[in-house]
């Protein structure tokens, strides 16, 4: 088929019958070209006109955004990995929940029961890989839920939808079905608000997706305030069981540091971060001056706090002697002779300031990963 851009989309979706729309869109999944899959991207960044949305066909049109997401199993895998990348994108709940609901069923197995007349069935190449993906996709989902309210209300509404449906057998079948959802939402909400808080309190979050985005990012020559950045968004990476991570502390108007971690047994951490492609040592295996400058600033901020101990514990509360961090230089680019130095440094230091390199937080954040969700498959998404 011709490729369908979005403006074509908006166009069909406000001229054409649902029913006319989903024979286009099984019409892409079977063709299975990559233009093809970028149209059925399309089908699901186009938002349903406000016109259309008509009572009666108010179901017919909710089916559209599922024939798209089933279409998209048509290409396997990467069927799979083109959904998980859209979701965050989509243009309507109705759509990101689609998403979840179909990844859901193909994770177990199954094939929604909704869709079995679609006729599409035999355009899905059913394989143990497919399933295993569509698991750990889905899996990441929920582990984003717990630091992501809009990740978590998405779940909660295919919950919802899927009560909905049940309830609905017990009901009138002419009911309108967005009515029933809306019934369910409204004594969910408050609950939904308050269990997301819990969990995410009381959970550690750290999805795949996160460690592969930061590995990326370890792997390229960027900015220092690149990586600053990234881990201010996601401190789990720098410690899982810190009680907070504060980005750019200042200590009085002498320094500033890069990240002040307050761990929850009431130790902090001060840390200085350079860059991956910063080197440690030169080349006769002696320490650069970039790190002798930079393991500098770290003792710079550790005797600032203790010469103006009233002051911080102002700023940070309960504060006494920090241990410091430096992040610098890759692990990977150092000679076996180098490693070793590096870790008798570290020993002697007795742990007062630890030096680790940016792929060090990648491999611990593999291990604990594997660690806490055993049962995922690891395989990159």
């Amino acid at each position: 088929m011709d490729y369908i851009d979005k403006s074509r989309v908006a166009e069909l979706l406000a001229e054409k019958h649902p029913s006319e729309i989903s024979k286009i869109i099984y019409e892409l999944g079977e063709s299975r070209t990559e233009e093809d899959l970028q149209s059925l991207e399309n089908f699901l960044l186009v938002p349903i006109p406000v016109r259309s949305k008509r009572p009666f066909e108010s179901r017919e049109y909710a089916d559209i955004p599922k024939h798209a997401c089933l279409n998209f199993l048509a290409f396997g895998e990467a069927g799979i990995r083109r959904l998980a990348g859209l979701f965050p994108k989509v243009s309507e709940r109705n759509y990101s929940v689609s998403i979840l609901e179909i990844i859901y069923a193909i994770s177990e197995g199954i094939y929604p029961s909704s869709w079995a007349g679609s006729g599409m069935r035999r355009a899905i190449p059913f394989t143990d890989e497919l399933v295993l993906l569509a698991n750990k996709v889905f899996n990441d989902f929920v582990i984003r839920s717990q630091t992501d309210i809009t990740v978590f209300s998405d779940i909660v509404h295919l919950m919802n939808r899927r009560i909905a449906t049940y309830t609905r057998l017990q009901r009138d079948p002419n009911d309108n079905v967005q009515e029933l959802d809306a019934w369910i939402s409204t004594r969910t909400t408050a609950i939904m608000q308050s269990v997301f808080d819990i969990i995410r309190k009381s959970s550690i979050s750290l999805p795949m997706s996160i460690i592969e985005e930061y590995k990326t990012l370890v792997q390229s020559n960027l900015r220092e305030e690149e990586y600053q950045s990234f881990l201010a968004r996601h401190p789990v990476l720098l410690d899982p069981l810190a009680r907070s991570v504060v980005s750019k502390q200042t200590l009085g108007s002498d320094f500033k540091t890069d990240f002040v971690i307050s761990k929850l047994d009431g130790e902090y951490i001060v840390v200085e971060i350079e860059k991956p492609q910063d080197r440690i040592f030169v080349t006769d295996d002696n320490f650069s001056s970039s790190f002798s400058h930079a393991y500098g600033q770290v003792l710079d901020f550790q005797e600032w706090v203790e010469v103006n101990i009233s002051y911080a514990q102002t700023q940070l509360p309960g504060i006494v002697s920090p241990r410091g961090m430096l992040i610098m230089g890759r692990r990977s680019e150092l000679t076996d002779w180098q490693k070793r130095k590096l870790a008798r440094f570290n020993t002697n230091n007795s742990g007062r300031v630890r030096v680790m390199c940016f792929d060090d937080i990648v491999e611990s954040a593999y291990k604990l990963y594997k660690n806490m969700y055993r049962d995922i498959i690891l395989a990159p998404i």
